[in-house]
């Protein structure tokens, strides 16, 4: 009897886990859809279709007054063979590669602090000579994952040092009719205005 009792509590259970991994999933889903609605379907078409992880986050910035436009999907517990699967594919489609412990990215809103970012205030200490640095003038931008859950604060872009970073497509100037913006302060004069796009991964953050 108390095999019996066992077997059903730890069916019972794992019925249980199914069904709120599915419900995390499909809620995820939910909110990737409401979020892409802000956006060109150009801005993210290199996300996947559809979610897979239960673990995931999705983050939506659409503050025009600080220049803070984007949208993140962070999705965790990715098995190892789906990611080495998406690298292949990524590397074929990337126009650069960086690393986030590269010390000359070029990084949107590199002087935001989670002060600033939390109070939506404008930032109000900026170091010119950060902007206008030599060895990032053939870079292309690249986020600032400050509003991420998993921010690291080792860096500059704020990501955990493991991460490999891809740009598929960047371009200057405004690109989007629902986002025409003034020029970033934070940026040098050729990317005052622009948007890239790309994907970073960690095997070790997976």
């Amino acid at each position: 009897m108390k095999k019996m009792l066992l077997l059903l509590l730890l069916l019972q259970f794992f019925i249980s886990s199914c069904d709120n991994r599915n419900f995390l999933i499909e809620t995820s889903n939910k909110n990737f859809e409401a979020y892409k609605l802000d956006f060109d379907a150009k801005f993210f078409d290199q996300f996947p279709k559809k979610i897979t992880s239960p673990y995931t986050d999705i983050i939506s910035n659409t503050n025009r007054r600080k220049n803070d436009i984007g949208l993140f999907l962070y999705e965790n517990d990715v098995p190892l063979n789906k990611i080495n699967q998406f690298k292949q594919r990524v590397l074929n489609s990337a126009i650069a590669t960086y690393k986030a412990t590269d010390t000359c990215l070029l990084v949107v809103n590199r002087f935001e602090t989670e002060e600033s970012y939390k109070s939506f205030e404008r930032v109000s200490s900026i170091d010119s000579l950060q902007i206008d640095r030599d060895c990032a003038i053939k870079n292309y931008p690249v986020p600032n994952f400050i509003s991420s859950n998993y921010s690291a604060t080792k860096n500059k872009i704020k990501l955990d040092e493991s991460f490999d970073i891809y740009v598929f497509e960047a371009k200057s100037g405004n690109n989007f009719p629902n986002y025409t913006l003034q020029p970033s302060p934070q940026m040098p004069k050729k990317w005052g205005n622009g948007y890239s796009k790309g994907v970073a991964i960690s095997e070790k953050k997976k």
